[in-house]
């Protein structure tokens, strides 16, 4: 059962994160703090997330089934993919937002970090950072896709 929510939840993560794919096409000119537009950045964002998204899919379902050990690199990639993006992003709102969202899934990470795969007696111990851990991606992936348009 406890497999079941844990996998559900990390699909919420990979949607809020990969929100980015609706972020393309949206004009919404050039925002203050930078001289890339959101669309530019979204676009960027985009294209950088979209590699990375397949990979991470592909690692979902070893979650799903307690393998916590591929879960810590599919978010550790997922992060580290993020993190890429924020560098090639210089718009200052949504470089902020995917900002805030690599931390957050990077954390998500390390909440498996340690793990024994199978071990869901340390999943329950972890359980409130987990919450803690999906507001603030669920958070993220609202303000990205208000700026983005997703």
């Amino acid at each position: 059962m406890r497999q079941h929510t844990i996998a559900g939840f990390s699909v919420i993560v990979i949607a809020g994160a990969l929100a980015l794919t609706g972020c393309s096409g949206v004009d919404q000119g050039v925002a203050s703090g930078g001289s890339q537009s959101v669309a530019e950045a979204c676009q960027v964002a985009n294209d950088t997330m979209e590699a990375v998204g397949t990979e991470v899919s592909a690692s979902m379902e070893d979650l799903s089934v307690g393998e916590f050990g591929a879960a810590v690199e599919a978010f550790t990639q997922l992060s580290d993919g993020l993190d890429e993006t924020v560098t090639k992003v210089s718009n200052t709102e949504v470089k902020a937002v995917l900002s805030d969202l690599s931390g957050h899934v990077g954390d998500f990470a390390d909440l498996f970090d340690g793990l024994d795969d199978g071990d869901l007696t340390g999943v329950a111990d972890r359980l409130d950072d987990f919450e803690a851990i999906m507001t603030g991606i669920q958070e993220s992936a609202v303000k990205l896709e208000e700026l983005c348009g997703a």
